[in-house]
């Protein structure tokens, strides 16, 4: 799509696709495996008890995260 090497600037190779120059120089951070495998267990606690509430929630997840830290 856009060509660092190619004649035209990258400024105006994003101006010609409509294109946010800022969006071409993006790089999305990493997550971390730790919170990966937190996101997926409070994803299917969700899934599984749809109707809990915080507390409850914050009760299952307990044993896999330090409260007072997070």
């Amino acid at each position: 799509m856009i060509d660092r090497t190619h004649a035209l600037k990258v400024g105006r190779q994003c101006e010609l696709l409509d294109l946010q120059r800022s969006t071409f120089y993006y790089q999305p951070k990493t997550d971390h495996s730790k919170s990966l495998v937190l996101m997926h267990k409070i994803n299917s606690l969700h899934l599984d008890f749809p109707f809990d509430g915080r507390h409850e929630r914050l009760q299952s997840l307990s044993h896999f995260v330090d409260l007072h830290s997070a």
